[in-house]
């Protein structure tokens, strides 16, 4: 695990998410453009998970995880908004 964090659904805590990530990514190894793609990749889903997922909800919280295993990277970005996917929308 590189990285964990749970924060408010606020969206000045992307700042944060990003700055943190990002000094993560960098611990790691991983820089230059494809540091800058990853980070707006996370920050992005973060923000709909915020927006969309907790309907902006400061009482509710995101939770970000990151793993990083022979060159592959997985985020988790979990919210507690309810969807239901049907391959037909």
């Amino acid at each position: 695990m590189i990285a964990s964090y749970s924060v408010a659904c606020r969206r000045e805590e992307l700042r944060t998410i990003r700055e943190q990530f990002g000094e993560a990514l960098t611990s790691h190894g991983v820089t230059g453009l494809e540091r800058d793609q990853i980070i707006l990749a996370v920050d992005e889903a973060c923000a709909n998970a915020i927006i969309h997922g907790n309907d902006a909800d400061e009482n509710q919280r995101i939770s970000v995880e990151a793993e990083l295993q022979d060159l592959e990277l997985t985020v988790r970005v979990k919210d507690v908004g309810e969807f239901e996917f049907s391959p037909s929308m």
